[in-house]
């Protein structure tokens, strides 16, 4: 498999085409050259921001007793200005609130009045260190508490997010979650399912193939040698019917731990605002037809449905979409706005799976384009960072069936996100200060990996409370 190319995790609805075509690979380079030299909205901010933010969040891990419990650390409920409809959201979320011994923050300004960074230092940061929750449960709808503002504030804190149509799925899943934990019954099996699509060539680039066979295989084979049992759906076998029976059953009425798949996020271009909000995001099954095969809030069953467990997904979309893609401002491919919003929103799988009233508890997933140059073999493209890309995945998993809360998992991910944001911000005052840069292969490549991966993990966020965990039981 030919590693000169970059291509995204993701097809059409209603065709068998991937979402844009390939970037020959030397094109790609030469874009992001050309991007360092223009301006570009909230990086270097986000980039100073990140530095200082790994110095405050050093202090945080020296200072905590523990960082995976949220009684010991704090836990909050932050919505946007108090009014009618917020205070309404913080009512039916309150047996939550009750149960993490949490407390309610209502943001003094609009959480949009300022960059995310800007907020964050001038909010957050002034908190008294022994209030300052490091648990932080954003709710609320996208407009007023964006992405962006998510994924900054998630370097220095566990984040997650809950988004919803109607204040009955808030209490929903508030009771649900609560209801679980409290209950001496409820558990979930140390077991994995992990779902993994692998399309021909000729209908996705080959990105299938990469995230497969670099990504879900290693992960299937260090699960099986820490003892933990996988049931794995790979190419053929990941198909509709097999990912709609295994996520509805259960073993003696228990549902597996975790379920992970790889595989494309249906993405939905054109005006159909209403079809991009009901379908994007989707995943698409091995036997994806251009219309079937694509599994999606419908196909999330009434009865139980994994009561309990907790879902990473890597596809594109496959936790929401930014009104604006992160990626334009570097690469300015068309392709990249086909797809984009009016607003940002999370997407309907993952809201569908948290408001069930029996079903998981934590969905970690991608919004914006995920890129399958990230799992090109490490055998081939010759970089460091190789486990930088694969590490964070690696370790989420591990912490999760040592006990970890889902928010303290993730950690990795963002701490990755922070460190290149760092690295990247460098690479652009080398660049500055020296173009002739840009003309060397080996530089070039240095900054596709640095951006690759810190995107990769930028854009990877949890819906859902942070401080849910796995129940085992005895």
């Amino acid at each position: 498999m030919s590693s000169n190319y970059v291509a995204v995790n993701g097809m059409r609805w209603g065709q068998l085409k991937p979402l844009m075509p390939p970037i020959g690979y030397d094109a790609f380079a030469d874009a992001l050259v050309a991007a360092l030299a223009r301006p570009k909205e909230n990086f270097r901010s986000e980039a100073t921001y990140a530095g200082h933010a790994m110095l405050r969040r050093a202090a945080y891990h020296f200072s905590s007793p523990n960082l995976s419990d949220p009684l010991q650390v704090g836990w909050a409920l932050l919505l946007p200005p108090r009014c009618p409809e917020t205070e309404a959201i913080a009512t039916a979320l309150d047996p939550l609130v009750q149960h993490r011994k949490g407390q309610v923050i209502y943001s003094p300004v609009s959480i949009t009045s300022a960059t995310p960074d800007v907020w964050i230092a001038d909010h957050y940061n002034q908190m008294d260190t022994a209030t300052r929750p490091y648990y932080v449960l954003l709710a609320g709808d996208l407009p007023d508490v964006p992405f962006r503002f998510q994924y900054n504030l998630d370097v220095v804190a566990a984040v997650g997010r809950l988004s919803f149509d109607t204040l009955q799925e808030y209490e929903t899943y508030a009771n649900k979650v609560v209801g679980f934990e409290t209950s001496t019954k409820a558990r979930v099996l140390r077991h994995s399912v992990v779902f993994a699509t692998e399309h021909p060539s000729y209908q996705d680039n080959g990105a299938t193939f990469l995230s497969r066979h670099f990504m879900t295989d290693p992960l299937v084979a260090m699960m099986q040698q820490k003892g933990i049992k996988v049931t794995y759906f790979a190419a053929e076998k990941a198909t509709l019917p097999n990912l709609v029976t295994q996520v509805g059953a259960s073993t003696g009425g228990f549902a597996p731990a975790l379920v992970y798949t790889a595989t494309h996020g249906l993405g939905v271009p054109g005006i159909d605002e209403s079809e991009r909000r009901r379908m994007q995001g989707a995943l698409v099954c091995q036997d994806y037809d251009g219309h079937d095969g694509v599994f999606a809030a419908d196909s999330v069953p009434n009865g139980p449905f994994l009561h309990g467990s907790i879902v990473m997904s890597f596809a594109c979309y496959g936790a929401g979409t930014p009104q604006r893609s992160d990626f334009f401002h570097w690469c300015q491919d068309p392709a990249l706005l086909e797809c984009c919003p009016a607003t940002d929103f999370v997407a309907s799988l993952p809201r569908r799976m948290l408001a069930h009233a029996q079903g998981p508890l934590a969905f970690i997933g991608h919004i914006d384009p995920s890129w399958s140059y990230s799992f090109v073999d490490p055998k081939q493209n010759n970089t460091a960072s190789w486990g930088n890309r694969m590490g964070p995945f690696r370790h989420a998993v591990e912490l999760l069936f040592q006990g970890s809360t889902i928010g303290y998992a993730a950690n990795a991910f963002n701490e990755v996100y922070a460190v290149l944001s760092v690295s990247l911000a460098s690479t652009e005052d080398e660049f500055q200060r020296d173009r002739m840069k840009g003309k060397n292969p080996s530089w070039k490549a240095q900054l596709v990996d640095q951006w690759m991966t810190r995107n990769d993990m930028q854009n990877f966020i949890l819906l859902g409370d942070p401080a849910v965990r796995l129940q085992f039981g005895d």
